[in-house]
């Protein structure tokens, strides 16, 4: 039997309720918190679980927002993702830090939580990603350009975002940026002028494209930026 579009959403609503709820996901939580607070104890909490847990959470949570932008348990479930992240930021061995710093921010602004994201950002404002593999060639110009505009955004910088021109090198040729630079300058127009434009489609479409790439780096902060929209 097919399901309609408000038993997916309660769906979404129902297990997004699971993983807040679930004890083990609770006890490593709390394991991380107290870590971080620099207390000395065996530690038996594993990142790759906890981490996979909160994309899950943090996407599902997007997702019910934008279906339902005052819905509490997705409000939550972004705050309690923006948590995690920012633990990770501070303490984790095995994720990129800067990274989670950035979703940790998206999080926290979503949520209600503007001054938490703006601290956070602001020590990561200079961060960018780096190819350190030489022998593999990776072409990161658009994912750096994608990052420029979220911390601007995060920074409230969007008029200087959408006049400055980006300094970085780039690739116009590339239809990731292409469909990013689409979103993103008319979300400016919308937001600065008050244009009416349909930017959660374009959006969706600069984030169904990184998916299908497998980037999910990117994909996974476009989602989230979408709800900015």
């Amino acid at each position: 039997m097919e399901m309609n579009r408000d038993a997916f959403y309660e769906h979404t609503e129902n297990n997004i309720n699971k993983i807040i709820e679930d004890r083990l996901f609770n006890n490593y939580k709390n394991q991380l918190f107290a870590w971080r607070l620099g207390v000395e104890f065996n530690r038996t909490y594993k990142e790759d679980y906890l981490w996979n847990k909160v994309l899950l959470l943090s996407s599902n949570s997007s997702r019910l927002l934008r279906y339902n932008s005052k819905n509490i348990v997705a409000l939550k479930g972004l705050k309690e993702s923006a948590e995690i992240y920012e633990y990770f930021y501070n303490i984790s061995d095995e994720y990129d830090k800067e990274y989670c710093a950035i979703l940790s921010a998206l999080c926290y602004d979503i949520s209600g939580y503007q001054a938490n994201a703006y601290c956070l950002i602001r020590e990561v404002e200079d961060y960018y990603y780096v190819n350190d593999n030489e022998e593999i060639d990776i072409n990161i110009t658009t994912d750096n350009y994608i990052l420029y505009h979220i911390k601007k955004i995060l920074l409230k910088k969007l008029p200087a975002a959408y006049n400055l021109k980006y300094k970085g090198n780039i690739d116009t040729r590339d239809l990731g940026y292409k469909l990013f630079h689409n979103a993103i300058t008319n979300f400016y127009k919308n937001v600065l002028y008050g244009e009416i434009n349909d930017i959660n489609l374009l959006f969706d479409e600069a984030y169904k494209y990184y998916l299908n790439d497998a980037n999910v780096y990117i994909s996974h902060l476009l989602d989230l930026l979408t709800n900015k929209a």
